[in-house]
């Protein structure tokens, strides 16, 4: 066990990869006491810097970026779908107005041929 953990604690300096790595066999393997449990959850509530030490290990900037690009996509949705209801809407005022013409041409036509 302290031949892996060394292990571990040597690819820490090889980059992040390693280092959630580590993290991970460290919340596989590693069984923590119920004092070393509250005093992790104490630093993450206290402790801004470990908590985005650990938010960064765990991956969750790169799942909170990926939920900026899903809401700037949904928005760029919603603006195209907007955009093609107002031509639609627009369209068929057209077709309206231009039908309406044509029935008051036609009225017109039928009122001078009586």
């Amino acid at each position: 066990m302290l031949r892996c953990v060394t292990r571990a604690l040597e690819g820490v300096d090889r980059g992040l990869a390693s280092a959630r790595q580590f993290f991970k066999f460290v919340l596989y393997y590693v069984v923590l006491s119920p004092e070393e449990k509250r005093r992790f959850l104490k630093a993450l509530e206290e402790d801004q810097e470990f908590r985005y030490a650990v938010a960064g290990l765990l991956g969750l900037g790169e799942v909170l970026n990926e939920l900026r690009r899903l809401r700037e996509d949904f928005n760029n949705f919603v603006q195209r779908s907007e955009k093609s209801r107002r031509e639609a809407l627009e369209a068929e005022r057209k077709t309206l107005e231009t039908e309406r013409e044509e029935v008051e041409r036609e009225r017109e036509a039928m009122g001078r041929g009586l």
